[in-house]
């Protein structure tokens, strides 16, 4: 991959900043049972042989919203599809 220089600093762009972008994956769950949600994840991760750079979870009266981050596109797409959950990038 080719580098280019940027245009105020003149030098090349980190390498770790480029790594550096994650995905997020927010999985809702109305009226869910905690425990019995985060196993569920958990063990498709598990099998996957994923493991997110974070795992968290709130939960409320709407329900849970389970927010796991990944270094992998892919990871997060295949979560995300998993169980109908939502990805955004984050730097």
């Amino acid at each position: 991959m080719l580098a280019r220089l940027l245009p105020d600093a003149g030098i090349l762009p980190s390498v770790e900043k480029q790594d550096a972008m994650l995905y997020n994956v927010e999985i809702r769950r109305e009226d869910a049972d905690l425990a019995k949600a985060m196993s569920a994840i958990r063990e498709w991760l598990d099998g996957q042989r994923f493991e997110p750079d974070a795992f968290r979870y709130t939960s409320g009266d709407a329900g849970v919203i389970f927010r796991l981050e990944f270094k992998r596109e892919l990871e997060a797409r295949a979560c995300a599809d998993a169980f109908g959950g939502e990805i955004s990038r984050k730097a």
